[in-house]
């Protein structure tokens, strides 16, 4: 004979947990879509926006002449965002390893000796640039197969960076102050 209230309470359990997988699913659906979107805005702001192609060109030039500017800082600032994004995971650190590697370690790396005499006087500021960056060094590291270490960029590096920078955005000076 079938107990009616057992076989109740089993669909009813089985109904509940279906409605908790969907929801789970759905869920991360809308998550990967909401990052998506906030990658693709800041893709769209960082190469396709004239005030920040201006800040990138001027910081570009800034770095190559040994100099400070406060465009520099607005580019650093837009990498201290997308870091922020990241280590609150409102985005997904692959998406932001594939759209901005290049330009995040090149400004990271080019920008070491401003960024540390800033920090002299406040030690927290740019940290989660910083953050950003071992996150993405972390996650090329594992698709090259390589030693965080190497992801490092060498001064010859840097030069080929910024010179490819200032072609991107047509800095007035690609060679270094002498």
């Amino acid at each position: 004979m079938i107990d009616w209230t057992t076989a109740t309470g089993w669909a009813a359990l089985i109904t509940a947990a279906a409605a908790v997988i969907a929801l789970i699913i759905q869920s991360r659906q809308t998550r990967f879509s909401v990052s998506l979107d906030m990658l693709l805005r800041l893709e769209q702001q960082f190469r396709g926006d004239d005030i920040m192609l201006r800040r990138r060109k001027r910081a570009a030039d800034a770095l190559i002449r040994n100099e400070q500017n406060t465009d520099l800082d607005e580019v650093i600032n837009f990498f201290e965002l997308l870091g922020f994004l990241l280590r609150r995971k409102a985005i997904d650190a692959e998406m932001v390893w594939y759209s901005f590697y290049s330009r995040a370690t090149g400004y990271w790396f080019a920008s070491q000796e401003y960024i540390q005499s800033v920090r002299v006087d406040d030690s927290t500021i740019w940290m989660d640039f910083e953050y950003l960056i071992k996150a993405i060094t972390k996650i090329e590291s594992k698709k090259n197969r390589s030693s965080i270490e190497a992801q490092q960029l060498t001064e010859n590096q840097i030069e080929i960076f910024l010179k490819e920078e200032c072609d991107a955005t047509g800095c007035n000076s690609a060679q270094p102050a002498g």
